[in-house]
């Protein structure tokens, strides 16, 4: 069944090249941006000037401490675009994937009119996500520092071992718990139009409660492609930056890594559009049973 799922997803993905533009137009945006904010910022300047002089933290503060200002307001400015531009992203993809299982024809313009609709709802459903997290770390700390209190007495070492040996275990644990709990939260709110952010929750949650092997499953699944198409990456990449490094020519060694940075771009977003479309398509599946 699983491997039927991922192949109706592949298929979808190869007959539909549209749904890659969202993805590439947030990539092309990010890299623009990074560009004028790595100039705004002096670097090139800081990295000219590192080149010609050793490295020392004097150096290093000196930089910050001149161009802190530019620093913080190029970090703002990065979050808030890319946050707001993340989530035109999120809308016209998964409006997109939801036109293709439904039998419809893919439209760009369509998913452009229901931009308004999605757009606080994915925002709350953000921001509900990271508080959620934020929470956990937050309860995983002070039980943590609760058993650092309660051991510190009797060795302090000892005491900051397992205070941290807890803190990854439970923080692993928490971190795949949560993954599973909101694994089906942007198909419960494209495929059945649930736009309250904590409504959209709980129904994910009771999917993993009343399917927990169901919704683990799915998971696996995206998990282990994930982990193929990553390794698969790095092995790819690891050869062509040794094969780049015998180029003698600087500018067609240029073009080389340009390319493979274009390729490696898709690559990412090819494994990202795969799950995503199986995962709504499991969804799909258990909510025709």
């Amino acid at each position: 069944m699983h491997i039927k799922t991922m192949q109706e997803s592949l298929n979808f993905l190869k007959k539909n090249p549209i749904l890659y533009i969202p993805d590439i137009f947030m990539a092309a945006i990010s890299s623009i941006l990074v560009y004028y904010l790595y100039l705004y910022t002096g670097a090139p300047d800081f990295l000219a000037l590192i080149q010609t002089e050793a490295a020392s933290l004097d150096l290093i503060k000196s930089f910050f401490s001149e161009n802190l200002k530019e620093i913080i307001i190029s970090g703002i400015t990065f979050i808030l675009v890319t946050f707001i531009f993340g989530v035109g992203v999120i809308i016209f993809k998964f409006s997109m994937i939801r036109e293709m299982l439904t039998g419809k024809k893919i439209s760009l313009l369509k998913s452009w009119k229901e931009k308004k609709g999605f757009f606080w709802p994915v925002v709350f459903l953000r921001i509900l996500v990271y508080l959620l997290s934020i929470l956990s770390i937050l309860i995983i700390s002070l039980i943590s520092l609760a058993i650092y209190a309660l051991l510190f007495s009797l060795s302090e070492n000892l005491a900051l071992s397992i205070a941290f040996i807890v803190w990854i275990c439970l923080g692993v644990i928490t971190l795949i718990y949560l993954k599973l709990v909101i694994l089906f939260r942007y198909p419960i709110m494209f495929l059945e139009q649930t736009k309250h952010p904590i409504q959209i929750i709980k129904e994910s949650y009771k999917y993993l409660k009343t399917q927990p092997k169901y919704v683990g499953e799915t998971w696996l699944i995206v998990i282990l492609l994930t982990i193929i198409f990553w390794a698969a990456n790095y092995i790819i990449g690891t050869f062509v930056g040794v094969a780049v490094s015998f180029v003698s020519l600087v500018s067609i060694a240029t073009v080389f890594s340009a390319l493979w940075m274009v390729l490696n771009m898709l690559i990412d977003i090819t494994i990202d559009l795969w799950t995503t479309i199986y995962v709504f398509l499991r969804f799909k599946e258990k909510t025709k049973e």
